[in-house]
């Protein structure tokens, strides 16, 4: 698919669908959609985003950036030496920051459908507090689901925690703190997907837990929180690729 209006044409690469994500390109506005995006992460630049805005501006009938502001404050406890209170001071800031630019990309594009959402806007909500509370009950009694989430943490900064001059007691310790980062990124999205915004966007594939999470793999966690459909588009603009999860 390509899309025009700006400089170039670029072609949006479509890589892998799963579930409702079919129905979703076969009957555009049909659905409302949404991404996540990493707020350190260089991939997700304006210039980059503008593709996914002008695709998703005439693919869904409203869409949401979601900036997964809030749970970078494990990461900079870590890894710079922050307090908790400074290391979300932080992070909002640079969520901010990265707001106010897509919304100005938004407005030059002339995109009314797509709303940037930041963690602050949600995080009270009775919903969401209720699915991190049960994925973070469900985790303590099913080894299956903790050692998989653990693994998407080894995935995106294992690398990063292998590096850190401590014993094995302390990279215990923070593996314990920085977990929570992908335990409130999964409540999110459940969340979104469950306030009717079923399909979610993502210029890496799947990660698994996700898929298994609403196949009913984890029976007890799917009949608890309820789950309906959703659907997963691994997309991105061509030679653009994101290189890590």
């Amino acid at each position: 698919m390509s899309i025009s209006g700006l400089k170039d044409i670029i072609i949006m690469i479509i890589e892998q669908l799963t579930d409702l994500a079919n129905d979703a390109l076969n009957y555009p506005k049909k659905y409302n959609g949404f991404l996540g995006v990493s707020i350190l992460h260089k991939f997700f630049s304006k210039k980059n985003m503008s593709f996914y805005f002008e695709w998703s501006s005439k693919q869904f009938k409203e869409f949401i950036v979601i900036l997964m502001d809030d749970p970078d404050k494990y990461n900079f406890q870590i890894f710079k030496n922050m307090d908790e209170k400074t290391a979300l001071i932080h992070a909002r800031k640079i969520s901010d920051q990265l707001k106010l630019g897509y919304e100005r990309t938004l407005k030059s594009l002339n995109i009314s459908n797509i709303k940037v959402v930041q963690f602050r806007d949600f995080i009270t909500d009775e919903k969401y507090i209720r699915i991190l509370d049960e994925v973070n009950s469900y985790r303590k009694i099913n080894n299956e689901f903790n050692n998989n989430l653990n693994l998407l943490m080894d995935i995106g900064i294992g690398g990063k925690i292998k590096e850190l001059p401590y014993n094995v007691e302390r990279i215990e310790e923070i593996r314990k703190i920085l977990i929570n980062y992908i335990i409130e990124e999964l409540a999110s999205i459940i969340y979104l997907s469950e306030n009717d915004y079923p399909i979610e966007l993502d210029p890496t594939i799947e990660f698994i837990t996700k898929k298994k999470i609403y196949e009913g793999d984890f029976e007890v966690l799917y009949t608890k929180l309820n789950l309906t459909k959703r659907g997963h588009i691994y997309i991105h603009p061509e030679g653009i690729v994101k290189n890590s999860y």
